[in-house]
């Protein structure tokens, strides 16, 4: 089944958009690299926040965004674990050859974090329930693929604070 719901396609450009400016800019992408996170998930996350007009034209199959889903999901559990604790000592560390202007460009990054990957969190909750509501009233009497895969259960578990 494939989903061309216009709300999902602009909640996606929103989310992808916030991604890039404000959670993966040039200050807070080489932090990064201490997230342990699967080779799949990463293609997952890159393909959800930089190919949406590929998708655009041809939908969403449901399976494939729920993996999309999951893996911004397991990315954010990951950043929320790994780095949220340290992010101003891991950003001060990288920003040590910088200029004046870029130094504070990168500590209001890093002091902005908790509160984007929030603002990305609740995004990427907001599109889940989109896609299930969508995935509810595409399956019509069937049972919608949201509650035959056990993987997606595993979604509102990684996006709730703990």
């Amino acid at each position: 089944m494939q989903i061309k719901d216009n709300a999902v396609f602009t909640l996606i450009e929103e989310i992808g958009e916030h991604y890039r400016s404000n959670v993966a800019n040039r200050f807070l992408r080489p932090i990064f690299s201490r997230l342990v996170i699967e080779r799949k998930d990463l293609e997952n996350l890159e393909a959800l926040m930089e190919k949406n007009s590929y998708y655009r034209y041809q939908g969403y199959f449901l399976d494939d965004l729920y993996g999309k889903i999951l893996s911004v999901a397991r990315f954010i559990f990951q950043a929320r674990k790994v780095l949220l604790p340290g992010v101003k000592g891991y950003i001060q560390a990288n920003s040590r050859n910088m200029s004046a202007n870029d130094r504070i460009l990168a500590d209001m990054a890093g002091a902005n974090f908790p509160t984007n990957l929030k603002i990305l969190t609740d995004k990427l909750n907001e599109l889940y329930v989109l896609t299930a509501q969508a995935d509810t009233q595409i399956s019509g009497t069937k049972t919608p693929l949201h509650q035959k895969l056990p993987e997606i259960q595993e979604i509102g578990n990684l996006l709730i604070e703990k």
